[in-house]
């Protein structure tokens, strides 16, 4: 499975002396923070493309092998199957012993 990384914090220091030098530099800041926003924001859809793209790959895959192995195909049925009793028993589409005696099957 691909590795991203991703830059979390990023310190700046700098020390400006005179009025034309601390807008100067205070000018070059600003426009080194647009253009790293810009770079933050391209990274950000490269990543997502990326995991998009794994994501489809192992849907891809997984729905290749439930196609030829009828017991991955059984596992994910009864995984759906009991996503789908516990989401009706947590938002009270059925009761306690409906639950447990379906589980049972």
């Amino acid at each position: 499975m691909p590795s991203i990384n991703t830059l979390r914090t990023v310190t700046v220091r700098y020390q400006s002396e005179g009025a034309d030098k601390v807008r100067s530099d205070a000018d070059a800041v600003a426009a080194a923070q647009t253009r790293m926003g810009a770079a933050a924001e391209a990274a950000s859809v490269t990543t997502e493309t990326a995991s998009r793209r794994t994501l489809s790959a192992a849907g891809s895959f997984d729905r290749l092998r439930a196609s030829v192995d009828a017991q991955f195909r059984a596992q994910q049925q009864m995984e759906r199957a009991l996503n789908l009793a516990n989401r009706a028993f947590q938002q009270g589409a059925t009761d306690a012993s409906t639950y447990e005696r379906t589980l049972s099957l």
